[in-house]
């Protein structure tokens, strides 16, 4: 039986950022369709919505290449989410909670 793409998120963090809010939380191609890449299991993990928009249609090598020198221009290392007045902002990478994103 398929996996509902809440199902394969729960518990689980953004393998790029770290994130871990269950509303964020997406399921990622690792080889995006449109280069090939199969909707099965082995070619999926966990992205946040931000970075998977962020992300697009890179491969995931080429995303975390792009992302650490996100991190490294900016500073960008974290998405933050305030649910009061639902504003995102992205954090310092200090933020990062060690094993979860990209090292």
């Amino acid at each position: 039986m398929k996996q509902t793409s809440r199902e394969f998120t729960k518990g689980k963090f953004c393998v790029y950022c770290g994130c871990s809010h269950p509303l964020l939380l997406t399921v990622d191609h690792i080889v995006p369709k449109s280069k090939g890449g199969k909707d099965i299991d082995s070619n999926k993990q966990v992205c946040c919505y931000i970075c998977n928009l962020f992300k697009g249609t890179l491969s995931d090598k080429e995303y975390k290449a792009y992302y650490k020198n996100m991190v490294a221009l900016y500073g960008i290392g974290r998405i933050k989410l305030s649910i009061g007045n639902i504003s995102l902002k992205l954090t310092g990478t200090d933020n990062l909670t060690p094993g979860k994103g990209i090292k």
